[in-house]
């Protein structure tokens, strides 16, 4: 609550729909607050000195990790437990655990907690179903895995590789972290546009780095 008054104290911001991109530390805990405008859908640029007037969402990641990646490399490790804490929103207290699932070969929700902040309202099916906060999550899980760098970095990082083998490292990465459009990830991490994405998708297929999947249904489990 602290945090909620001094981020609209600072800016007279008051749109509650409002959400920024980013880390700050309190204390020893690191927390990490995700701003998305829901009424446009864009993205707000980073600000070092912002924070967040709808909620404050702490990631606590485990120790063990899995290796992503196509045969040959190159690979990423991802971490194989994410547990979520998010506050200050206007409806409930939410904790999610996240795993990894072999069967999946992403991080799934084991787990999900909701506690109602109101002594007069109890927790409701109904309100529940209303809540959304996977864009939040979304963006804050990549944050937390993939570093300050993002996606960009993923493809700086293995510079010298071959091109078609860092494309199925981030559509892998981007099944991994539960994006929403894992073909077009992998064309706006290079700064392309997204429609380019499905194509050079279907060329790492083509060549055996990325299993083979349902119609209509991304996967990067040969199950």
């Amino acid at each position: 609550p602290v945090l909620v008054d001094i981020w609209r104290s600072a800016t007279g911001w008051q749109n509650s729909s409002l959400v920024v991109t980013g880390s700050l530390c309190v204390g020893s805990t690191q927390i990490h607050y995700v701003v998305l405008c829901s009424d446009c859908q864009t993205k707000k640029k980073e600000d070092k000195l912002c924070y967040c007037g709808v909620m404050i969402m702490k990631m606590f990641v485990g120790t063990q990790t899995v290796e992503i990646g196509p045969d040959g490399g190159p690979t990423f490790k991802v971490p194989t437990e994410v547990d979520v804490a998010i506050r200050d929103t206007d409806t409930y207290d939410i904790d999610v655990r996240l795993q990894w699932s072999a069967r999946e070969s992403k991080l799934v929700a084991t787990q999900a907690t909701f506690t109602s902040t109101s002594d007069v309202e109890p927790v409701s099916v109904s309100r529940i179903a209303r809540i959304s906060v996977r864009d939040a999550m979304q963006t804050d899980l990549e944050l937390e895995v993939l570093g300050v760098n993002s996606w960009q970095g993923i493809v700086k990082d293995n510079e010298g590789s071959d091109p078609v083998a860092i494309d199925a490292l981030i559509y892998l990465l981007a099944i991994a972290v539960n994006s929403s459009h894992p073909s077009a990830t992998v064309a706006t991490a290079r700064g392309l546009a997204p429609s380019s994405g499905p194509k050079r998708v279907s060329e790492a297929r083509k060549r055996g780095l990325i299993p083979q999947t349902q119609p209509g249904k991304a996967s990067a489990s040969a199950d």
